[in-house]
């Protein structure tokens, strides 16, 4: 995998929301390999991405942005992954 490939792969917190699950669906229009953060990924059920037919296409990961442990364990992994390739942060604050 080239380093270009590499850095393809944005890192989406909040991908449970409509504004997150939005970006995401546009990232993969892109062509990139999109990962979703959540605060409790395993009991989300993700219906915004359902919704819009991409839930299959998104890595999603369990990460609280107050909590530093879980947030460098994901960037970590993702880093490790990618092969030291670039990760593209994205804050959405909800209204």
């Amino acid at each position: 995998m080239s380093r270009i490939e590499c850095s393809k792969k944005p890192l989406i917190c909040g991908v449970g929301g409509q504004d997150g699950a939005y970006l995401a669906r546009h990232r993969l229009s892109l062509g990139y390999q999109v990962i979703g953060a959540s605060r409790d990924a395993q009991a989300n059920r993700f219906e915004s991405l359902e919704r819009l037919g991409v839930r299959e296409q998104v890595i999603v990961e369990s990460m609280s942005l107050v909590d530093f442990r879980s947030t460098m364990h994901v960037v970590a992994r993702m880093m490790v992954e990618a092969r030291r390739g670039r990760v593209s942060p994205v804050r959405l604050q909800a209204a």
